[in-house]
């Protein structure tokens, strides 16, 4: 308990030192100041009475550093000394400081991005199979020349159809609100429309139900729905029990068919999946 005690003094020393040095100046002088005044009263004069005094205590820059060692730690004392000095520089050249500032951020970002997506490709990889194997499909408008983000129905049928180069291809819309109407009040959570073959493509099998199947894959009327970990747990309490229970979504009501595993995610943060989009986003693997 000591020795904690005498370290954190030694620390708050470091962050205290003008004051305490100041105070250690004046001490010294004052020792100083009576010994010359004994020594004037043996009979010196002046100055070989102030400098026989000062003999007698040493050096005093000497007596300073052993203080400073004692009092506080030197190299975090050299620390903020630079630290210190720094800041005055910094203040002295204003276009300097505003460029340094710049360049901070700048290296800042760019780490962080970096680190992002090391991130998400190699510490934590993605929970599905080959995201390198994975491309998107985009429609472009011939006349404005430009991407519209989205394919139609048709498009996206016929590339299942006539694709030879392919495994397989899938829809899966952007995020979509959906209101949620028999848990208490209605809640609306944010969701995906998808072709029945998405789960399939990625290699992620529910924890509990299935996926969809190829008679719930058409445009229309929802027939079934897929829900995240995080919603069977928050609405339904993880009960295993939940799989053909009857949800109402916005004017449609349609059976839980499955329970997606902890975490899984595919380019968008949603609770449920749904049968098809109306425009879907097209995806190949």
């Amino acid at each position: 308990m000591r020795a904690l005690h005498r370290m954190w003094n030694r620390i708050a020393g470091s962050f205290t030192g003008q004051r305490r040095e100041t105070d250690l100046a004046r001490e010294l002088e004052s020792h100083i100041r009576m010994q010359t005044e004994d020594n004037l009263l043996l009979g010196m004069p002046p100055e070989q009475a102030r400098r026989e005094a000062v003999l007698k205590f040493g050096a005093l820059e000497s007596a300073k550093e052993d203080y400073r060692d004692q009092r506080g730690l030197p190299q975090l004392d050299l620390l903020l000394q630079d630290w210190r000095y720094g800041l005055r520089q910094l203040r002295r050249t204003p276009g300097f400081t505003a460029f340094a500032l710049l360049a901070l951020a700048i290296g800042i970002g760019a780490n962080a991005t970096v680190f992002s997506v090391v991130n998400q490709v190699l510490l934590k990889p993605p929970g599905y199979r080959d995201p390198n194997r994975i491309v998107l499909f985009q429609s472009v408008n011939p006349k404005q020349e430009t991407l519209e983000g989205y394919t139609s129905y048709d498009d996206f049928r016929d590339l299942q159809r006539q694709s030879k180069l392919l495994q397989d291809i899938s829809a899966v819309s952007p995020r979509w609100s959906f209101v949620l109407h028999g848990l208490g009040a209605a809640e609306q959570v944010q969701g995906q429309w998808v072709s029945a073959s998405l789960f399939g493509l990625l290699g992620v099998n529910p924890i509990l139900g299935r996926t969809f199947t190829a008679a719930e894959d058409s445009p229309g009327n929802i027939q079934g729905v897929i829900l995240s970990y995080e919603l069977w747990q928050r609405a339904y309490g993880g009960s295993t029990s939940v799989i053909g229970t009857q949800i109402r979504i916005d004017n449609s009501s349609a059976p839980i068919v499955g329970v997606m595993p902890r975490g899984f995610r595919f380019l968008r943060d949603v609770d449920l999946w749904v049968p098809l989009a109306p425009t879907p986003r097209c995806l190949a693997s």
